[in-house]
C-alpha cells in the first residue's frame, strides 16, 4: 500500500535499482521534490499540465519517478503500463486519488479515457504531504458519513451494507489528528475505494466546491432534518425538470415505484430512531473534528451547500430518497 520515506532517499535508491533512462514527471506540487533529482545521470525531467500525450514523445526510459498530484500521477502509472517499467510514485495529495487501482481516467490529446494504470512504489513524505493534510481529514471524515449513507440506505430496502463497509468503520475508529494517522488512513481507505468501496454522495457534493468538510456538515444538517422530521409528502416530484435541471438525461433518473415508495415509508417508520440516534453521536463529534481540521492547519468555513442538484447526479444516494418523498421540491 506504501511506506514513509524521504523523497530524495528514496528517489536516490530507486535510481540505482534501475536501468536505462529515468524519466521524472511532476506538476506544479510536486516539482520541487524532483528538482535535485534531475542532475543524476542518464535522467529526463517532464512537467505536466494535465495531458498524458506528452510523455510519449520522450525517450525511451527503464523507469519513471511522479511526484505530485492525482492526474500527474495517474498518467505516470498510464505511460509506465504501456512500457512496461516500474514507477515510484511520490504524492502530494493525501487524499491519494489514482494512487491505488488498477485503472484510471486519464486525458490523451485532450479526451479522457478509462486506461489501465501500473501498479507502482507508494512513497509517503510527511513533508510533500503535510499542505494536503486538512483536506485528508475531512474526507475522511466525509467518508465515515457516507458509511452511515449506506446502512441507511440499506435500512431503507435499498443497496447493501457488508464487509467492506464495516471495514471502511474500523478503519475510520483509529483516526486521530496525529500525522502519520492521518497519512496511513487516507491510504487504506483510498485502497478500498480501488477495490470496489463506495464513498457516498459526499464525494460528488464536495467535489463541487472542493471543500469536503462544508460538504460534511451540509449533509449531517440534512440527514439529521429528514430522519427527525421527514414524511412522505402527497405532492408529485417534477423528476423531467429536475433532470433539466441538473443537466442530466432523464432516462438516467431512478424513479421508484408506488409499492416502493410505501415500502420505504414504512421502513424508514422502523429504522428513524435508530438512524437518529447514529446522527446524533456523529453530530456531537462535530466539534473534535472542527478542533482536529485547525490542530493540522485547516481553515473551516461557515458555508453550507444546498445539494439541490446531488440526488440526479447521485441515483443511488440518500438524497434521492429523501427528493422521492417529495422533500426536496420547495429548494430547487
Amino acid at each position: 500500500m506504501g511506506r514513509f520515506g524521504r523523497a530524495q532517499e528514496e528517489i536516490r535508491a530507486f535510481a540505482e535499482g534501475t536501468a536505462g533512462k529515468l524519466l521524472l514527471v511532476s506538476d506544479g506540487s510536486g516539482s520541487a521534490a524532483l528538482a535535485p533529482a534531475s542532475i543524476l545521470p542518464r535522467t529526463v525531467f517532464a512537467v505536466l499540465e494535465g495531458d498524458a500525450l506528452p510523455l510519449f514523445a520522450m525517450p525511451d526510459a527503464g523507469a519513471v519517478i511522479a511526484a505530485g498530484g492525482q492526474t500527474v500521477l495517474a498518467c505516470a502509472r498510464y505511460f509506465a503500463e504501456l512500457m512496461g517499467v516500474p514507477c515510484l510514485l511520490l504524492p502530494t495529495d493525501a487524499r491519494f486519488r489514482d494512487v491505488y487501482g488498477s485503472a484510471g481516467e486519464v486525458t490523451l490529446d485532450g479526451e479522457a479515457h478509462l486506461v489501465p494504470l501500473k501498479r507502482g512504489d507508494v512513497v509517503w513524505d510527511t513533508e510533500l504531504l503535510k499542505p494536503s493534510l486538512p483536506h485528508a481529514y475531512a474526507r475522511l471524515v466525509l467518508i465515515g458519513l457516507g458509511l452511515f449513507e449506506r446502512r441507511a440506505l440499506a435500512r431503507l430496502g435499498e443497496g447493501v451494507y457488508g464487509e467492506a463497509e464495516e471495514g471502511a468503520y474500523a478503519a475510520l475508529q483509529t483516526l486521530t489528528v496525529d500525522e502519520n494517522t492521518v497519512i496511513q488512513t487516507s491510504a487504506a481507505l483510498s485502497q478500498m475505494e480501488a477495490d470496489g468501496l463506495k464513498m457516498g454522495e459526499g464525494e460528488t457534493l464536495a467535489a463541487q466546491t472542493g471543500d469536503e468538510f462544508s460538504a460534511y456538515r451540509t449533509l449531517l444538517a440534512l440527514y439529521e432534518a429528514f430522519f427527525r422530521y421527514g414524511t412522505p409528502q402527497r405532492l408529485p416530484v417534477d423528476y423531467r425538470g429536475r433532470a433539466a435541471r441538473a443537466g442530466v438525461p432523464y432516462a438516467s433518473l431512478k424513479i421508484p415505484t408506488f409499492e416502493r415508495l410505501q415500502r420505504r415509508a414504512e421502513l424508514l417508520g422502523q429504522w428513524r430512531l435508530l438512524c437518529l440516534q447514529e446522527l446524533m453521536a456523529e453530530k456531537r463529534q462535530l466539534p473534535v473534528h472542527e478542533r482536529n481540521l485547525r490542530a493540522l492547519g485547516g481553515r473551516i468555513s461557515n458555508n453550507l451547500l444546498w445539494p439541490n442538484t446531488l440526488p440526479e447526479r447521485c441515483p443511488n444516494g440518500l438524497c434521492a430518497v429523501i427528493r422521492d418523498f417529495g422533500l426536496m421540491e420547495d429548494q430547487v
